[in-house]
């Protein structure tokens, strides 16, 4: 795969990887099958879900609605041409808009991880093998990081924000 980053590396494939750490974590070609299948599959369903809520979002909403559809006429114009990467990049206000839907109505419920140190975080002290577990719900519709958190609006991701 071509790295898009333009650094001029080749970038491995997510197949690449696991074929080449299969040794190191001993992954027969069933594990390597199962990961693929994983990722595929938790990749469609977390893409679609978002893009139903973002529809979902804008409907309900016509005054982000027609900024969103006017800013897509002013990039791409009245051709009926393939949409480019760069006409992406420059769609900055619908990307505003699919970050506040994301935030709003977040993919993923939980996110847990193990703690493998021990840890000191705001003075509390967590052993290491601890089970620890964050909501990214809860997070988003903080006040301490959202002005009116509950309020859709896709200002709270403004450059200037």
């Amino acid at each position: 795969m071509d790295d898009l980053s333009g650094s001029g590396k080749k970038q491995l494939s997510f197949l690449d990887f696991l074929f080449n750490v299969r040794d190191q974590y001993n992954l027969t070609d069933e594990n390597i099958c199962d990961q693929v299948n994983t990722f595929m599959a938790a990749g469609s369903n977390a893409v679609s879900t978002q893009v139903g809520f973002n529809l979902f979002a804008l409907g309900h909403r016509q005054n982000y609605q027609e900024k969103v559809y006017e800013e897509i006429k002013y990039v791409l114009g009245d051709t009926e041409r393939d949409i480019t990467t760069d006409d992406v990049k420059k769609l900055k206000y619908l990307y505003q808009c699919v970050c506040e839907t994301g935030r709003i109505t977040p993919n993923v419920v939980v996110i847990g991880r193990k703690i493998h140190i021990e840890l000191n975080l705001c003075g509390y002290t967590i052993p290491a093998g601890t089970d620890c577990y964050i909501s990214p719900f809860s997070i988003m519709r903080d006040p301490k990081h959202y002005d009116n958190p509950e309020e859709y609006d896709p200002e709270h991701f403004a450059p200037d924000k």
